[in-house]
């Protein structure tokens, strides 16, 4: 029996969507989208389920995209019907509706980051209403400086909304980390606590949230939305269209086989 990508979990009032490929840190793919969305359709039906929480199996939450799916998708054609254009758009489009939907879940839906959130996994982890982090915990966008792209899932956005455009910028052109300590410090992030503490805050965090009256978080997540969800709708649709023209590029092919090939990339620069 094939292994669940996503665990999903119920505890009282609390659904839990579990990224479970801890041997690999927890990448993302197709199927990861699916579960994801899965579980979190469940959690609506079912009607009790007042908070959401993602988070990661093992020592990592996300550490972005799947690299055996990115190897076999090299092998297509730049352009054209099964390209990597039309596959990269049809993978986007899973992505960014999970994005749409956790922001759109009517209670709170929080990120436990019990490790790195790299790449995807950093626009991930920031699609939550609320960020709690492990001091050892980070973030990463590798996308230009390593592999040609731009960052996905909306992890720019949400980078630029929190931090200001020229924090953003940097860490998106260096491809630096940044430490969960920092990122909360930059208002990225509601909190990082000590390794040691951060079992204990999560749960302290979770009952709290599940106390809250449905109606008031609903309205206030709707105010929210109001504010931001014009701009952010426009904003994924640019990023989907960006991000498949460049993984069909020369650059995007030489950056993500020197990645896959642990090297340092050498782009043509065009």
């Amino acid at each position: 029996m094939k292994v669940p990508y996503v665990l999903a979990e119920r505890d009282g009032p609390i659904g839990r969507i579990v990224l479970n490929r801890p041997d690999i840190l927890n990448p993302l793919c197709p199927d990861t989208f699916a579960q994801c969305r899965a579980a979190l359709h469940s959690f609506r039906e079912a009607g009790a389920i007042k908070v959401v929480v993602l988070t990661g199996a093992g020592r990592a939450f996300c550490a972005g995209a799947d690299l055996t799916f990115l190897s076999e998708m090299l092998e297509r054609e730049p352009f054209g019907e099964g390209s990597r254009y039309e596959a990269m758009n049809d993978i986007l489009r899973e992505g960014h509706a999970l994005v749409t939907e956790l922001k759109a879940f009517p209670g709170p839906v929080v990120s436990l980051l019990n490790g790195p959130a790299v790449g995807g996994g950093a626009g991930l982890a920031l699609s939550a209403d609320i960020v709690l982090a492990a001091n050892s915990a980070y973030f990463a966008l590798p996308f230009v400086p390593k592999l040609g792209l731009v960052p996905d899932l909306g992890g720019f956005v949400s980078m630029q909304k929190r931090m200001g455009t020229a924090r953003a910028m940097a860490f998106a052109l260096l491809g630096d980390r940044l430490d969960a300590v920092t990122a909360a410090e930059l208002g990225l992030i509601w909190r990082s606590v000590p390794d040691e503490r951060f079992a204990e805050a999560s749960a302290d965090l979770l009952a709290r949230l599940s106390m809250l009256p449905r109606g008031a978080v609903a309205a206030i997540k709707e105010m929210s939305a109001q504010a931001q969800e014009n701009a952010l709708s426009e904003t994924l649709d640019l990023e989907r269209e960006l991000q498949s023209r460049l993984f069909s590029s020369p650059d995007a092919l030489e950056g993500i086989s020197a990645f896959l090939q642990k090297r340092r990339p050498m782009f043509a620069g065009g």
